[in-house]
């Protein structure tokens, strides 16, 4: 079912009352996937960065912010568009095998994610409460896609939204630890390249960490969510609402990729300034990460990165299996949706358990979830750049589009990040292949 399908109803909308209710309402698919893109698998790979470059990475997290918000932009605009998610308006346009490649692509990418995730979640849980990380792997993996299946829409996008408030812990980590700030200002804006596989690794990783595949097919398919939620026909034929809901849009995008970006901003000053000093170059266990973290608050670092790592870990898990779906549904021109009665979406609703469920085997039998969670973002960091071409195409074409295809400064930062994200993993990629074609001393 299409957004211009699903119309005609009446909907009554209550205002909410006071300024921050009216900025609750306007947010939504920009602040989920901006939140949900600080996953456990970032969490870790700042703290990573952090611990063993201390602020040479930090650099990173300003430029990002305006390539992120870009490229949410571009896809949360197709989807208001056109209402049809990136996935479907790709499989309508072009080959078929193009689709079925990105389906492939984000099926891997992210249920391997999904699982670390769950991984980190679980042992973070077991950080707070002591409960065994595998008996927390098994009882989500078998609770989620129940909420997901048969949950509603309004419920669960509501949920998500308030989750994202335990993410501002790591902005009082970062503060709490006193960083030098002369310092962390100058790595702000000034780019500490290091020549060596271990700083392109991270580099790969965090810019995978952030501007991910899942992100752009889940905040896309969500604005066709929120079309159908409110019964509302795409802009494409409402162009006299246009203008007003593409403003909302925007506000809520660039604000969910600030949030996003301040995260991993403090995550990064949190590590680099309590854990680098410490002589702990590899985050191995939740433990090390968070007894290095402990000094901050007197304790209270501890306490922060675990609860931080459950609250986004429950964010990402559903978005990073919920995009596959979506995907996936396109591909089979299946009927998609999380409001969907579960026997009208049975393809969709089969494909998002199967990748959860995969993804808690992951997480139930990996014996290292810290080197999984960095691993899952370098994988996302080579992945993403044929996707990003995929969007800069769909987003130029007026046939698709019409009058609100990118303008100039929206195809230079589109063209910034791919570069950004593709000559990094080019050369990540060439060096490995020399190593293994080198021959051996």
């Amino acid at each position: 079912m299409t957004g211009a399908e699903h119309v005609g109803k009446r909907v009554t909308v209550r205002r909410p009352k006071g300024r921050f209710g009216r900025l609750f309402a306007i947010l939504g698919p920009g602040l989920v996937a901006g939140a949900a893109d600080d996953d456990p698998s970032g969490i870790v790979t700042f703290t990573q960065a952090g611990a063993q470059f201390q602020y040479g990475l930090l650099w990173t997290a300003l430029l990002q912010f305006p390539l992120l918000a870009a490229m949410q932009i571009m896809v949360a605009r197709i989807g208001l568009v056109t209402g049809r998610d990136f996935t479907r308006v790709l499989g309508d346009q072009y080959p078929r095998v193009i689709l079925w490649g990105v389906c492939v692509l984000l099926f891997v990418a992210n249920t391997f994610t999904a699982g670390a995730d769950l991984a980190g979640v679980a042992a973070s849980v077991q950080l707070l409460t002591g409960i065994p990380a595998i008996g927390v792997a098994v009882l989500l993996t078998i609770v989620l896609p129940v909420v997901l299946v048969f949950g509603r829409y309004h419920a669960i996008a509501r949920t998500m939204k308030w989750l994202t408030v335990a993410l501002f812990g790591y902005v009082a980590a970062g503060l709490l630890a006193r960083p030098q700030w002369s310092d962390v200002l100058r790595h702000t804006f000034v780019p500490s390249i290091t020549r060596s596989r271990d700083w392109l690794l991270l580099l790969v990783a965090v810019f995978g960490g952030t501007i991910s595949p899942y992100m752009l097919v889940w905040q896309s398919a969500q604005e066709v969510e929120e079309l159908r939620e409110t019964n509302k026909k795409p802009l494409a034929a409402r162009s006299w609402a246009a203008h007003r809901e593409l403003r909302r849009m925007h506000q809520d995008t660039i604000f969910g990729m600030g949030v996003s970006q301040l995260i991993e901003y403090f995550v990064f000053v949190a590590a680099g300034a309590v854990i680098f000093p410490t002589g702990l170059r590899a985050i191995n266990t939740a433990h090390d990460a968070a007894t290095a973290l402990r000094p901050i608050g007197r304790g209270a670092g501890e306490m922060l990165f675990a609860v931080g790592m459950v609250a986004t870990g429950l964010l990402a898990v559903p978005t990073l299996t919920g995009s596959s779906a979506y995907a996936i549904s396109a591909a089979a021109r299946w009927p998609v949706g999380i409001n969907e009665p579960p026997p009208k979406a049975r393809g969709f609703n089969m494909t998002l358990s199967v990748g959860l469920l995969i993804a808690g085997a992951i997480a139930i039998f990996t014996s290292n979830p810290m080197r999984l969670l960095v691993a899952s973002q370098v994988l996302n960091g080579v992945l993403a750049p044929p996707l990003l071409i995929l969007i800069l195409m769909i987003a130029n074409n007026s046939k698709i589009l019409g009058a609100r295809t990118n303008g100039r400064l929206l195809n230079v930062l589109g063209i910034v990040t791919l570069l950004m994200m593709g000559v990094p993993a080019m050369w990540l990629i060439v060096s490995w292949l020399t190593d293994i074609v080198r021959p051996s001393p």
